[in-house]
């Protein structure tokens, strides 16, 4: 092996001091700033965690360069779709609109048999089912029974999630406690406005098609 001379191994010194000082100048950097202290561009469409203790994912901006952005928690997020559109790119496939149309004309014929037909908003609930069933509940026994705990009534409800998912795959699920005395006349006012698939008491759900 060649003996590098003191001129070039002076040059070389130099070389490697400076492209370590810039490494250590950039890891700083990094390191300082509330988001994950890596290169966005070597983590596309990854979830790391900030510098700050909040999660973040790699995502490309309007010129195609890769950049951190902070993820929202469900609970900061006023819909469904700026929740989950945080992660992957949504494509909206049905329209609900009719659904919804068709839902309230329901729930006004079923009214009048004292079956209650709700939409349970994204607002506390997110996608947590159980904090859905007791809102459902917690509203109709104020609204008509006074918070009567022992009365006993059917109930079927769609979250703002379920209708979400159904603009994405054309199906939503609608929870439901049916009394045993009302399902006849359930089962034949929604065969009226929509094609529905009847999962039984069981799955504690009636798929609508879209």
């Amino acid at each position: 092996m060649k003996k590098l001379s003191k001129k070039q191994s002076k040059k070389q010194s130099k070389k490697q001091s400076k492209k370590q000082s810039k490494k250590q100048s950039s890891d700083n950097k990094y390191s300082k700033r509330p988001s994950p202290p890596y290169h966005a561009g070597d983590f596309k469409n990854k979830i790391k965690e900030g510098n700050d203790g909040n999660e973040y994912i790699s995502k490309p901006d309007v010129n195609g360069v890769y950049k951190w952005k902070k993820i929202k928690e469900m609970a900061q997020t006023k819909t469904p779709h700026e929740y989950y559109s945080q992660f992957e790119d949504i494509i909206i496939k049905y329209n609900t609109a009719d659904f919804v149309k068709k839902w309230k004309l329901a729930k006004n014929q079923l009214l009048k048999h004292n079956i209650y037909l709700l939409e349970i908003g994204w607002k506390k609930v997110g996608n947590f089912i159980n904090y859905a069933w007791y809102d459902a509940h917690e509203y109709i026994e104020r609204k008509y029974y006074k918070k009567d705990s022992s009365s006993s009534y059917s109930l079927l409800f769609y979250t703002e999630l379920a209708l979400y998912r159904g603009s994405l795959n054309g199906i939503i699920s609608i929870q439901h406690d049916i009394l045993k005395k009302d399902k006849d006349i359930i089962l034949k006012v929604l065969k009226q406005y929509f094609k529905i698939k009847f999962n039984g008491s069981v799955a504690k759900t009636i798929d609508i098609i879209l």
